[in-house]
């Protein structure tokens, strides 16, 4: 029973961290309030000369578009005419970026997997097993965390340009900002406070799991003296 408890605070500590980021990821990539709040931060009304209803559309058909197996097409009204919004450049990539979506998606659910595992592994020693596998995950996220926000605060745009060339196997997201409507509704900015509010939430919701896990083990531990 103690080997068990072992190997659930291990998975414990491996799989909760992948499950947060993963959550936030998902939510975020999912929120049309994100979407219109980036849109007016960083006037792609006047970017693109879409009008706010439009771009709402073009949020919601996009956030629908990534979670489900729908093909993908836009039409909106520019300078009086009816057209597609996205070139097949832009639909090629917005592909791959549904996919790259769905597997990070398949990751949570997996890493989820592994934490409801580790409850069941848990054994006699469940709680102390569980308090010692968060502390261990809180302490594991941090520090991840940590890295990447140096990395971020450092120089975003470098690091935003490696996460394309490990992500992706061609180079359709190199697109023309005069030509592109894509990188007009998603300037860098948008992704920049997109990875700031994943690292805080994540970030937070790791001290207050750790936290809990650390005051339940000092009590735990307090109680057998």
């Amino acid at each position: 029973m103690r080997i068990l408890g072992i190997i659930a605070a291990l998975l414990l500590t491996f799989s909760l961290p992948v499950f947060l980021a993963g959550s936030n990821l998902r939510y975020l990539a999912s929120e049309l309030r994100y979407y219109e709040y980036a849109f007016d931060k960083y006037q792609v009304e006047e970017a693109t000369g879409l009008d706010e209803a439009e771009l709402k559309r073009a949020a919601e058909t996009l956030i629908s578009y990534f979670n489900s197996d729908e093909e993908l097409r836009i039409r909106v009204t520019l300078a009086g005419q009816e057209r597609d919004l996205f070139n097949e450049r832009e639909v090629a990539h917005l592909k791959d970026v549904k996919d790259l979506l769905q597997l990070c998606n398949r990751v949570q659910e997996f890493a989820l997997g592994g934490v409801v595992l580790s409850v069941a592994l848990a054994g006699g020693a469940f709680w102390r097993s569980l308090a010692r596998g968060v502390l261990g995950a809180a302490a594991l996220t941090l520090a991840a965390l940590a890295i990447l926000g140096i990395g971020v605060a450092l120089d975003f745009p470098q690091l935003f340009l490696q996460f394309h060339f490990v992500s992706f196997t061609n180079e359709l997201w190199r697109l023309d900002p005069a030509r592109d409507y894509l990188i007009r509704l998603f300037p860098e900015g948008f992704f920049f406070e997109a990875t700031l509010f994943i690292i805080g939430a994540t970030a937070l919701e790791a001290l207050i799991l750790g936290a809990a896990a650390w005051a339940y083990l000092r009590l735990r531990k307090r109680g057998h003296r």
